[in-house]
Parts: structure tokens; C-alpha cells; sequence
């Protein structure tokens, strides 16, 4: 009897470890799946919210452009600040400094864009404008080489067309204010959408249709529904 035992023992506990590392198997692939399928929902949600920022831009951005300057301001603020303390390695020893160095970076360059008003407007519209007009100028297509030698080119006009969309900005407030932020909205919206609904925008042809109506419906949306700009008064004050 024992004999038996000690012979059918072995392959009783090789089965038992064939099954555990089955089992083991399969749940580290479940979580696997389980990580990858929340990123891939979060990534959705991150798009989806995007879009909706870009559409509110694209047809508020006159109205509600003090709001938009002190967003983009904390934005801007918490971004760097959070690259800064993580590059100084603020965040070896505590990890949620380089969170709290870039809150604070973001509420302070917020409240300075919103206090110091046409220095946040010009900021602000160069931001958009320059983005707007420069983000795909430079094709994909292009190698590393080509891409090393047009880069002090594609600095170059990004600087003059930031300068140009600030200082029209704060010269044409009202006017430049609804071309851009619906204009640039409408950029951020449409490829948003695209990425969102690649079946209903498979090319750029539909994707620059879509674009237009979105940039000219806020432009005409936010004309209509402000009043022009008077030398005591402007719509966003």
C-alpha cells in the first residue's frame, strides 16, 4: 500500500503544479487584459474630454476668454512645474512633491493670467494661434535628417505667427479673438473627432471638411452672440 502511494504521490503533485501554473497563467493574463482595457477606456475618455474643451473654445472663446486664458495659464504652469521638479529630482525621496510644486505652479501662473489680463490675452492667443497654423506644417513622412534641418525653420515661424496672433489679439481684441480661439478650437476638435470616429472620417479630405464647418460655425456662432467692442467696454470685462 504505501508503495503505491509513493508511486501515484508524483504524479499527483506534477498535476497539481501543471494546473497551478495553468490557473497562474491565466490570471496574470486577465489583469493583463483588465490594465490594457482600462488605459484603452481612459484613453477614450481623455479624447472624448479634449473634444468637448475644444468645442467649448471654438464657441465661447470671445465670450468666456478671461476663463480660457486662466486655464490654460494653470495648464501651462502645472505642466512645467511638474517637468521641473521631476528633472530636478525633487520626487527620489517624495513622491507627491513634484504634484504639489505643480499645483501651486499652476494656480499662481493662473491667477497672473487672470489679473494681468493682456499679458494672459497675448500669451494665450499666441499659444493658439501658433499651434493652429504650425502643429502639422511639418510632414510625417519626412526622416530624422530632413526633420533636424527644417527645425530652427519651423521654431522660427512658430515664434512670428505666436507674436503676430498676441499682438492682434490685444490691437483687434474682439475680432482676433473669435478667429482664433475658433479656429483653433475647431483644429483640436476636428482631429479629436477623427480619432474618436475614424469610420465616418477615414481621410483627410473629410477630416478638413469637417474642420471648416467647425471653424466657420464658431466664428459665425460667436459674432452673433457678442456685441462689438467699444472704446469703454468689451464684451469679456
Amino acid at each position: 500500500m504505501g508503495s503505491l502511494l509513493e508511486t501515484i504521490k508524483p504524479l499527483f503533485m506534477g498535476d497539481i503544479g501543471n494546473v497551478t501554473e495553468t490557473i497562474s497563467g491565466i490570471t496574470a493574463g486577465k489583469i493583463n487584459d483588465t490594465v490594457q482595457t482600462a488605459e484603452s477606456v481612459l484613453a477614450v475618455i481623455s479624447r472624448i474630454g479634449t473634444v468637448l474643451l475644444a468645442l467649448l473654445l471654438c464657441f465661447t472663446g470671445y465670450r468666456r476668454v478671461r476663463q480660457w486664458v486662466s486655464f490654460i495659464a494653470f495648464v501651462f504652469g502645472a505642466v512645467m512645474g511638474y517637468r521641473i521638479a521631476r528633472s530636478a529630482g525633487l520626487g527620489k525621496d517624495y513622491w507627491y512633491l513634484p504634484l504639489i510644486i505643480a499645483l501651486a505652479a499652476g494656480i499662481i501662473l493662473s491667477l497672473l493670467g487672470y489679473r494681468l489680463f493682456q499679458l494672459g490675452l497675448f500669451v494665450f492667443c499666441g499659444a493658439v494661434a501658433s499651434w493652429a497654423v504650425t502643429a502639422h506644417v511639418l510632414p510625417e513622412s519626412l526622416t530624422g535628417a530632413q526633420q533636424g534641418s527644417l527645425y530652427y525653420v519651423m521654431i522660427g515661424i512658430q515664434v512670428i505667427v505666436f507674436a503676430v496672433g498676441g499682438v492682434l489679439a490685444v490691437r483687434y481684441a474682439r475680432t482676433a479673438i473669435i478667429f482664433i480661439s475658433a479656429i483653433g478650437g475647431a483644429r483640436v476638435a476636428s482631429a479629436g473627432l477623427a480619432e474618436l470616429m475614424p469610420k465616418y472620417f477615414p481621410d483627410s479630405s473629410r477630416q478638413l471638411m469637417l474642420f471648416a464647418g467647425l471653424a466657420l460655425l464658431g466664428i459665425l456662432i460667436q459674432f452673433l452672440t457678442t456685441k462689438p467692442d467699444t472704446k469703454r467696454h468689451r464684451s469679456y470685462e
